[in-house]
């Protein structure tokens, strides 16, 4: 089924950020196409890629592949390696995993080496005395270490056993996201605000809404895009950029979203950023213009609808609409409309 969504609106910017004008244009019509590639009938945790040609779809018992040559999706249980509602993530060389939900005390670190293709257990984390039970999310740094948020903690492998990055502080922090800037820093966003730790120096920065003006609080997202910006979820009708030498604004209307769940950037430096209310999706293009992509409609699709991008290197941006029940998702391949500026 392909459906091309109804409009898309540019919104004038009254701003330049971080040199880049933010031009006024107007733009009506046909300008991507939704093709609704498969339906997952249960719940799904996240979607995370498995490597360069299959993106997971993460389940109770394992996960789905879908292989985005043919779009093909195949069940993979994972439960029997304890990976329940599994995680993947890249490092520098290997695919990481880890379960979503820790059974018995410990979260099981599994590592798939790149030659071989094959699985091995990892040192698995002690959750026990936490409230939440599960580790999120994880990390790996340039140095094939595996970095994780575990409760109130974040937690990185030194070569021989688990540790707390950050001394006394970590005890305060609640872990929403972490990555590695182009500074070479790890930047952490909690409940407080962003962390940049150092590898070098061992030194913390942090970064407030008392510091800088702008609410940093428990983002959902932290994204360095090709350009060296960070992307960060700023709360209802926000999102702040950092250019390394201070922050920006991109104010969205409440008519697009109140709130964003995930983003990515794709080949042609477009940044996606799927809602957290059923609004469908935000496209920031590289020359500023600003395109609201709505889902399809007939399918349900509410004040609760998540929506999760990956941009793959096929020429689509995959969703994960998980409906206001959460007891389904439809994964649909986005496409832009290419005759557009």
């Amino acid at each position: 089924m392909r459906v091309a969504c109804r409009s898309a609106k540019s919104v004038l910017m009254m701003a330049v950020l971080l040199g880049l004008c933010f031009v006024p244009m107007m733009s009506w019509g046909e300008v991507a196409e939704w093709t609704l590639v498969t339906e997952i009938d249960e719940f799904s945790f996240c979607m995370s890629r498995f490597d360069e040609s299959t993106i997971a779809i993460s389940v109770q018992d394992g996960f789905y592949a879908l292989d985005i040559a043919t779009w093909r999706t195949d069940m993979v249980v994972t439960s029997g390696m304890g990976l329940t509602r599994p995680t993947f993530v890249w490092g520098p060389r290997d695919l990481w995993a880890t379960a979503s939900i820790a059974e018995g005390g410990f979260a099981p670190i599994w590592r798939r080496d790149s030659d071989s293709g094959v699985w091995a257990p990892y040192h698995p984390i002690d959750v026990t005395g936490g409230n939440i039970l599960s580790v999120y999310p994880l990390w790996i740094d340039r140095n094939g270490d595996p970095w994780a948020g575990v409760d109130w903690s974040i937690q990185m492998f030194d070569g021989s056993q688990w540790q707390h990055v950050m001394g006394d502080i970590e005890f305060w922090i609640k872990c929403d996201m972490i990555s590695e800037g182009p500074d070479g820093n790890v930047w952490i966003g909690s409940q407080y605000g962003v962390f940049s730790w150092s590898y070098e120096r061992l030194f913390v920065n942090l970064y407030t809404e008392a510091n800088t003006g702008f609410p940093l609080k428990c983002p959902m997202f932290g994204f360095w895009d090709s350009r060296g910006l960070y992307w960060i979820d700023g709360g209802p009708d926000l999102i702040v950029v950092w250019e390394g030498r201070g922050y920006s604004l991109l104010p969205f209307v409440s008519e697009y979203s109140s709130t964003f769940f995930s983003i990515d950037e794709d080949s042609q430096g477009n940044i996606w950023l799927g809602t957290f209310d059923g609004k469908g999706l935000i496209v920031i293009r590289p020359n500023g213009e600003v395109l609201h992509l709505p889902a399809p409609d007939g399918h349900g699709y509410g004040m609760y609808t998540y929506f999760e991008v990956i941009c793959a290197d096929d020429g689509f941006t995959y969703i994960r609409a998980l409906g206001d029940t959460h007891d389904r998702a439809d994964i649909w391949a986005v496409s832009l409309n290419d005759t557009l500026p």
